[in-house]
């Protein structure tokens, strides 16, 4: 019996040990991730015809959301010109930029965007 506790309590320790592992390698490139995140949606957009100027893009990266294969990123872009719509778009990391939701925090209704993909 005491050979059992043994094993399951190393088990428990390897495991612990691998997550722990996991968590600092993700935070030591979370920087790095968001950074490339915002470059490729940055070219995106450029190639859509929007200059730099005209937006403001927020990224963020989650561990969970990577583990629960959304990819992790989650980018909002509010453009000048349309200061009350937030379009939402997913990043793969692998260079795939695919849009996911526009919304119009004053006026929910509204399905007409300007910047619409």
């Amino acid at each position: 019996m005491k050979k059992v506790i043994a094993i399951i309590t190393i088990i428990i320790v390897l495991i612990a040990g691998f997550y722990i592992y996991k968590i600092k390698s993700f935070e030591n490139q979370r920087s790095e991730k968001i950074t490339n995140a915002k470059v490729a949606m940055e070219k995106y957009l450029s190639e859509k015809g929007s200059k730099s100027g005209d937006y403001d893009l927020f990224v963020d990266y989650r561990l969970d959301s990577e583990m629960l294969g959304y990819g992790g990123y989650v980018i909002k872009v509010t453009f000048k010109d349309e200061p009350s719509v937030t379009y939402v778009y997913d990043y793969t990391g692998e260079k795939k930029i695919s849009s996911r939701s526009m919304v119009d925090n004053a006026n929910p209704d509204n399905k007409s965007f300007k910047h619409e993909n």
